[in-house]
């Protein structure tokens, strides 16, 4: 995980940095899957049910998952495309 430029050592790279992001997303993900059926909420009348409110964020990490995908598929093929 470890670049090196000219002497000096960077943490992460770009690739690394989206690839962390998938993992984190992912995370994300299955951590509200394990969570959809196992607590008890009470809703009140102007509120969503929590099986609502989850769906609803998984679909947004979904995206952003998509989106750093893309950006890692496009990184990747410049990589290539320079190599």
């Amino acid at each position: 995980m470890l670049s090196q430029i000219d002497g000096d050592y960077h943490m992460l790279n770009e690739k690394d940095l989206i690839n962390l992001e998938l993992c984190t997303i992912d995370g994300f993900i299955r951590q509200l899957t394990a969570q959809e059926g196992s607590f008890l909420h009470l809703v009140r009348p102007d509120e969503l049910l929590a099986s609502t409110q989850i769906a609803m964020e998984k679909d947004y990490l979904d995206e952003l998952y998509k989106n750093a995908s893309e950006r890692l598929d496009k990184l990747m093929l410049t990589e290539a495309n320079t190599n």
